[in-house]
């Protein structure tokens, strides 16, 4: 049975250019729904994510406090 969706997952830390060019690798083999982003507050620009033009559709969040191990 084929995906219904198909998301990537994007560290928005990363350089525009480069999540750019793996993102359009991933959508020239199939379409892409939305993006998953990760990493979000390790960079200053969070916002260049959306000049890829995909909905973001989760976005990963730091625990209030570090689990007790």
């Amino acid at each position: 049975m084929p995906a219904d969706q198909v998301w990537v997952v994007v560290d928005p830390g990363r350089k525009p250019e480069d999540t750019a060019r793996w993102v359009g690798a991933v959508a020239a083999a199939l379409p892409v729904d939305a993006l998953a982003l990760v990493g979000l507050t390790g960079t200053a620009s969070p916002a260049t994510v959306n000049e890829l033009r995909i909905p973001v559709g989760w976005i990963e969040t730091a625990p209030a406090t570090a689990p007790t191990l």
